[in-house]
């Protein structure tokens, strides 16, 4: 750092190697935070599904009228039912079925565990609000894919969909026609393509947290990863590396893909 001044302001000191160094994680350890702001919140929710609904990977949450205060997210719709569930790629290419949306609208997408939007469901999407099969294939598949699917590459294994059954208006016939478009999504492995599960799942309304600031303190306290969750087949993107990269300096280990 320069030591001379022109306004009679005290001369700065110049750092040393060791305060350089520091300041330097500190800045990568913060920049580190920004870019995993969506990987932690993508984080967050898969690990309210599984603690707070109990559910498991493919397992189709609906809620059976709007949200209200219990659903503690950053911007709920309290106007729509909210259909939500978590997917896994590491055994292979999964299956998500939407249908016609007859008497009610949907509209959402599949998104990857950076909180991207992948394929969307709706008029203007893929499907062209249409009923359709999508079929998601995770990070480097390169086997064969049957036909009539829409094909969903997907850059990391981990993803969710996020869907909105809107009713016509809140009248209690047109709030069930859409619960009844809901029960008709499913979501499975290709394996299972023969005989798909029944799968809806009414969540009820509790409490939900997912306190964004906390768990991006707690998850960077914590190495950005929670216990159990795999990171070892990750594909690298340019993003990615450059978030490894910020961790590494900073201390911290591998983003949860």
């Amino acid at each position: 750092m320069p030591t001379t001044n022109t306004d009679n302001s005290p001369a700065q000191t110049p750092y040393t190697a060791a305060q350089l160094d520091e300041r330097t994680k500190y800045r990568r350890a913060v920049e580190a935070v920004i870019w995993g702001m969506p990987l932690v919140n993508t984080e967050a929710m898969r690990q309210a599904y599984l603690r707070d609904v109990g559910a498991t990977y493919n397992d189709i949450c609906y809620f059976s009228q709007p949200a209200d205060w219990r659903f503690q997210v950053t911007t709920p719709n309290a106007s729509t039912n909210y259909v939500y569930f978590n997917f896994n790629l590491t055994q292979g290419p999964v299956v998500i079925e939407v249908p016609e949306p007859v008497g009610a609208g949907l509209l959402g997408g599949m998104l990857d565990a950076w909180d991207v939007m992948i394929a969307g469901v709706g008029p203007a999407d893929e499907n062209s609000g249409k009923a359709a099969k999508y079929l998601l294939l995770p990070p480097g598949f390169d086997g064969e894919t049957p036909d009539g699917y829409i094909v969903v590459r997907f850059a990391t294994y981990n993803g969710y969909a996020l869907l909105r059954a809107i009713p016509v208006t809140k009248s209690q016939a047109d709030v069930a026609a859409a619960l009844t478009l809901v029960k008709k999504i499913r979501a499975y492995p290709l394996a299972q393509a023969e005989n798909p599960p029944q799968q809806p799942v009414q969540v009820k309304q509790k409490r939900l947290t997912l306190n964004l600031p906390a768990v991006m303190h707690t998850s960077f306290k914590g190495r950005c990863v929670r216990e159990g969750v795999t990171i070892q087949d990750k594909v690298q993107t340019l993003i990615e590396d450059y978030l490894a990269a910020d961790l590494a300096a900073a201390g911290q280990g591998a983003p949860p893909l």
